[in-house]
């Protein structure tokens, strides 16, 4: 119980991704100074100041006050980028841009640290999000008409598609860690998942909102739509794929070799769904 709520409270304050920052410019440098500290992350006095105090539990001053990590940043560290050539107690850190940061941006994992610090609800909130998106879904890829449709065979079973479809993505994903041995917890996962959802938001209103007003659309807005539709899948890839590094504590390219093995499941979908 400690563990958790311990596990809790770090998730709470390494959700800021400046903080997280703060934590790789640290390791990477060994010690720095508070100027340096503030010129590198272009921050000012009082922002550097507020996201020091949150972690101060996580550092230490040597002898000329330049800021360190003590043991539990270091253990903290390890956890968050647990790329194995770069953990602290093996002494191989390099540069934090040339090595772990570029995947690190393109999977972001401020929004896994949001949802995890409340299970309970997040894990409602998300499957809130995926019936609403496969009611759109649904309504959207037959009559495109009113809210009377939901009643009708043909939405229903694409609703079901649509359901089934995203939890395919957990039982491969779950799969796949399992035969990795990697240890996760189930709910977890299942936000880590679902994460990859919110991006269909962007997509899914939009096209029911012009799919109901609209009995044809132009080309071009045909176009548009298909050009959000990849940009959102991407950026569902991406989310899935930093919710299954931090839940599992899985490499991130690693992980996004798994969430790329999604496709597989969309063809399937595709197949049943065209």
């Amino acid at each position: 119980m400690e563990n958790n709520r311990q596990t809790l409270a770090e998730m709470k304050i390494f959700a800021s991704e400046i903080r997280r920052e703060i934590l790789v410019t640290i390791a990477a440098s060994g010690s720095m100074s508070y100027k340096n500290l503030k010129e590198d992350l272009s921050l000012t006095d009082g922002g550097l100041y507020y996201h020091l105090k949150k972690m101060k539990n996580y550092l230490e001053q040597d002898e000329q006050s330049f800021y360190r990590l003590n043991g539990k940043g270091k253990r903290l560290y390890n956890e968050l980028f647990h790329e194995k050539d770069h953990l602290l107690d093996k002494h191989y850190i390099d540069e934090k841009v040339s090595s772990i940061g570029f995947i690190n941006r393109l999977t972001p994992s401020n929004l896994v640290y949001y949802f995890l610090s409340t299970r309970v609800r997040s894990i409602i909130e998300l499957n809130v999000v995926l019936l609403i998106l496969a009611w759109l879904f649904g309504v959207t890829n037959t009559a495109f008409s009113s809210i009377s449709t939901i009643f009708r065979e043909g939405v229903l079973i694409y609703i079901f598609v649509f359901l089934i479809h995203w939890y395919l993505y957990y039982v491969l994903i779950a799969v796949i860690l399992k035969l990795m041995k990697k240890d996760f917890n189930a709910i977890d996962l299942a936000i880590g998942v679902l994460l990859g959802t919110l991006p269909y938001v962007l997509f899914l209103i939009p096209v029911g909102i012009l799919f109901i007003f609209l009995s044809n659309t132009p080309l071009w807005v045909d176009v548009m739509l298909t050009i959000l539709l990849i940009v959102c899948k991407v950026w569902s890839i991406l989310l899935i794929t930093g919710g299954i590094s931090v839940i599992s504590k899985c490499n991130k390219l690693h992980a996004l070799l798994i969430t790329s093995s999604l496709i597989l499941v969309d063809y399937i979908y595709l197949t049943i769904a065209l």
